[in-house]
């Protein structure tokens, strides 16, 4: 019988620390999914008497266990983050004399307690997407499911494309802590000298216990002093110390020189390439609806070559591979493509989703025009007569003229006249005094509306024109005559608009927009511009508003005869006073809406 070889000088142990106290002892912390709920089970040698205190802010639960000591394999955090749960992390620790346990959530739930024997249990509902899974983290022997690392590297595993993410098998934590660098397995012990590498990793397999092949290149000599380290990182560190990879095969984990497994991963890249370089070429037809063809082709033509095609030559040959032939056919509409099945599944793919609808919008533009003018106006007169003595206030002495209407005011404004006319003798000389009051006011309210709207492709200027025509008429003055012509000018409204979708159904907007609107000044009709210009970004659906121009006026004119206008009451008879109020206000309302948010592929 053959003798077992011994590490010179080396003293290797692999086990599970444990000891008595008079306190209760927590051995083992675990964590599954089981019927819809998360459950921590904190394990002790003993019954366990914890108090619970949750942490809202925080989002944590902590479990004090008064005289509780933890056991070395009940010290270390469980990451649960990667399970869909609201337990996110469970951190033990000593304090006080105490033993504590921090549950970490995703968000703030209380959970039931309740104990089992010796055994403490926290239960969480566990959210969607989360079922019925076996125990996901052991302070001993599990650790959390991470995703496969995606290619070999120092100290790594590369991913065997047939094993689901779900595993968690040792080969599969050894994976993932080594990515994340979050290490969870069972701790061992390792202090040797000088010691075949081959002879430690056989070590840290038995107590990983998963399966392990070493390939014969794999030679070397360490020396080792490792205390209470989780199997993973120790295998990560003689990984890396001696520049090997590991290689991810179902279960098993091969373990090799970098250089070989770089190797082998290009034989099996060129291997891929060669039975790719021998498939037949097929011939498809794609019709083209709302893409430019000519523009696909360059696209088509350099994301459909495989990996190998990025190092090509300038003669149609990439790689040593033809990139596939693609022919646009203008009559049609259509691309004529020939390539290898492969590459035709690639740009059958990219077809179907650059060849979307153009967004279409629809702008709806309003322009308001509000303008109100108020005024009012109050003029007296008074006049003395006789046959030996007159005398006139304001220009007033004959009644009968007044009364008739022949004031510019009541003329004008619409207004009314009182008179007064009575006959005296205490004054000599003045047989009468005649006295009007004449008092008008006007109030004109008027309000603009033009609503265009057009609809128009994404990128594409459109605008839309109105037209009305206006005549007034100018005085012409010449060296030898003066004439009276007739203009004609049109009072138009423009609309200019290039939009521009963007992926989330905004809408950016290069716009113009002029209203010219008809005027009348004194019996003369004029036109008055309007005028918006701006670059802008609305929600689709959402209303623009541009303007909110808004101009006031107001004028006041006080005139008659010295001195008496202003005496308070019968000043009225010696002068006249007129009150001019006018208001403006001028807004723009836009308004772009999407009109084929899901055929244009925005994701909104």
């Amino acid at each position: 019988m053959a003798k077992s070889k011994l590490l010179p000088i080396a003293a290797v142990s692999v086990g599970v620390w444990a000891w008595t106290a008079l306190a209760a002892t927590i051995n083992s912390l675990d964590f599954k999914i089981e019927g819809g709920k998360a459950r921590v089970v904190i394990a002790g040698d003993a019954p366990l008497q914890p108090t619970k205190d949750e942490n809202s802010a925080n989002s944590q639960v902590t479990l004090t266990f008064p005289g509780a000591t933890l056991a070395p394999n009940a010290s270390r955090q469980l990451d649960t983050s990667s399970f869909e749960g609201p337990v996110k992390l469970v951190s033990p620790y000593a304090a006080d004399g105490n033993a504590k346990v921090v549950i970490q959530l995703s968000q703030m739930s209380s959970p039931e307690m309740h104990t089992d024997g010796n055994n403490t249990i926290l239960e969480f509902a566990a959210g969607s997407g989360a079922g019925s899974t076996p125990t996901a983290a052991n302070s001993d022997t599990s650790a959390p499911v991470p995703t496969p690392d995606a290619g070999p590297a120092a100290g790594g595993a590369t991913p065997d494309a047939g094993t689901s993410s779900g595993d968690n098998s040792p080969v599969a934590q050894f994976e993932g802590a080594n990515k994340q660098k979050v290490f969870a397995g069972k701790p061992v012990t390792l202090k040797v000298r000088d010691a075949d590498v081959r002879d430690v990793l056989r070590l840290i397999s038995d107590a990983s216990g998963f399966n392990v092949v070493i390939a014969p290149e794999v030679q070397g000599r360490l020396t080792l002093s490792l205390e209470d380290v989780p199997w993973d990182q120790a295998l990560s560190v003689v990984l890396q110390t001696m520049g090997l990879a590991a290689e991810r095969k179902a279960n098993v984990l091969r373990v090799l020189p970098i250089t070989k497994l770089t190797t082998e991963k290009q034989n099996e890249i060129n291997a891929a390439l060669a039975t790719e370089a021998s498939a037949p070429r097929v011939t498809k037809i794609f019709p083209v609806s709302y893409a430019d063809p000519g523009r696909l082709v360059n696209i088509l033509t350099d994301m459909a070559v495989t990996r190998s095609t990025a190092s090509g030559g300038g003669d149609g040959v990439s790689g040593g591979f033809a990139k596939p032939v693609i022919k646009v056919d203008d009559r049609t509409r259509s691309l004529a493509v020939m390539a290898i099945p492969d590459q035709m599944t690639r740009i059958e793919k990219l077809i179907q989703l650059l060849d979307t609808e153009e967004a279409q919008v629809l702008v709806e533009a309003k322009v308001i025009e509000a303008s109100e003018d108020f005024s009012n106006q109050m003029d007296g007169t008074l006049g003395l007569g006789g046959t030996r003595f007159g005398s006139s206030f304001n220009g007033g002495n004959n009644l009968t003229d007044a009364l008739a209407g022949t004031s510019d005011l009541s003329g004008s404004a619409g207004g009314g006249i009182v008179g007064l006319s009575p006959s005296i003798s205490f004054l000599p000389g003045v047989q009468r005094i005649n006295a009007t009051l004449s008092m008008a006011e006007s109030e004109d309210r008027i309000k603009v509306l033009s609503s265009p709207r057009l609809v128009v492709l994404n990128n594409h200027p459109a605008n839309i024109t109105q037209s009305t025509p206006t005549a007034h008429t100018q005085v012409v003055t010449t060296s030898t005559s003066t004439t009276i012509e007739t203009v004609q000018q049109d009072a138009t409204l423009v609309l200019n608009v290039t939009p521009r979708v963007t992926n989330d159904e905004n809408v950016l907007m290069d716009l113009h927009m002029t209203a010219q609107v008809p005027k009348n000044d004194n019996n003369v009709q004029l036109v008055a511009n309007r005028d918006v210009q701006t670059n802008v970004m609305v929600a689709s659906g959402s209303t623009l508003v541009i303007g909110g121009v808004f101009s006031s006026r107001n004028e006041n004119n006080n005139t008659g005869f010295p001195v008496l206008k202003d005496v308070p009451i019968l000043g009225v008879l010696f002068g006249s006073k007129k009150d001019l109020t006018s208001r403006v206000e001028l807004m723009f309302f836009i308004t772009p809406r999407i009109l084929n948010s899901a055929a244009a592929g925005l994701t909104g």
